[in-house]
């Protein structure tokens, strides 16, 4: 790993030519402490968890309460909020995008809960096998189709600060990795971008981490002075902004954020360019760039299709059914293929 990594060159994604900056913020009535925030980009609607409180509650870009929907599983702490970016299908049943996904890591191994938004009715709930009472943050993950999970500093020096990738069927942990050495979380969140990187907050820090999905530092991004203590947050790429919520109960709205950019990403690994496919989706081969020292291509469930040849230039399908694909590079680069 260090071989590649010491040629490992990314530049730009959330916002390396300008700095975060600050838009706005309101303070939700009746609200004490906020332990996990969420963003509807579609409907302009913005999630809160007031902690250990029985409800989800649902606002607008103003900040007024528009309704509220039942927390599942216990009141908590160690908890998030997302809004299912993609339509997949997670521990056997089909999520529509824009779901609510909760995740609870307050006792023993995270529940991830995928949660109708309107009528509150709880969907499907995947027990995963990652965390020690301290998953306070978790996204899911488009281009490997996993959950990502992240667990505060509190567990024991081998388990605190760990990054887990888990399996949106079955639950199981397919890699972790800690990154204490970069970041100390508390209260805090993961969050997952249309350019495929992680990024992570923390009531601690003074900034958002971004990592690589296998944890390589790409770089800081320094909170605007005034904002802090921050527990959660989700990103609206389209409009380049980001919003936040604080262990103090405030709601902020941040610009400047360029999590959706896709050309202004330069990754070299050694010799080697970064990975790229196309045509994407295609109707059986499809041909490859810098694949390096080799790849797998798994299907949906986990289970391996194919070996993928060092430095091969195609991809053959053929005889595989139509559907989505996992291309995993032995670099840790993951690209979804979809074959029609």
């Amino acid at each position: 790993m260090k071989k590649w990594f010491a040629g490992f060159l990314l530049l730009c994604s959330l916002g390396s030519d300008a700095q975060l900056n600050l838009i706005g913020n309101f303070n939700p009535a009746g609200v004490t402490s906020l332990c996990a925030l969420g963003y509807d980009h579609v409907q302009g609607r913005v999630w809160i968890y007031n902690c250990f409180g029985d409800s989800l509650l649902c606002y607008d870009t103003t900040g007024q309460k528009l309704f509220s929907v039942p927390a599942p599983g216990e009141a908590a702490n160690d908890v998030d909020i997302e809004i299912a970016p993609t339509s997949f299908v997670m521990a056997g049943t089909s999520i529509p995008q824009g779901s609510l996904l909760f995740v609870n890591g307050e006792t023993d191994s995270a529940e991830i809960y995928a949660i109708d938004p309107l009528s509150g009715i709880v969907l499907d709930t995947l027990l995963t096998s990652f965390g020690n009472s301290h998953v306070v943050g978790g996204a899911y993950h488009i281009p490997s189709g996993s959950f990502y999970l992240i667990q505060d500093n509190v567990p024991s020096a081998t388990l605190s600060n760990r990054v887990a990738e888990v399996h949106a069927l079955s639950g199981q942990v397919i890699q972790s990795y800690q990154i204490a050495s970069l970041y100390d979380v508390s209260y805090g969140d993961l969050e997952g971008a249309e350019n495929g990187h992680l990024y992570v907050v923390s009531s601690i820090e003074d900034s958002i981490l971004e990592i690589t999905a296998q944890g390589q530092l790409v770089q800081m991004h320094d909170l605007p002075a005034g904002v802090s203590n921050v527990s959660g947050f989700d990103f609206d790429c389209g409009a380049a902004t980001v919003w936040l919520c604080n262990t103090n109960g405030v709601v902020y709205h941040l610009g400047q954020s360029n999590c959706n950019s896709a050309t202004g990403v330069s990754t070299v690994y050694g010799t080697h360019q970064v990975l790229s496919v196309s045509p994407n989706p295609s109707g059986d081969v499809f041909q490859v760039k810098g694949v390096g020292e080799g790849a797998v291509v798994y299907d949906l469930f986990g289970a391996e299709i194919l070996r993928v040849k060092e430095e091969a230039t195609l991809i053959d399908l053929r005889a595989s059914p139509a559907g989505a694909y996992v291309l995993r590079t032995t670099r840790g680069e993951v690209v979804r293929l979809i074959k029609y």
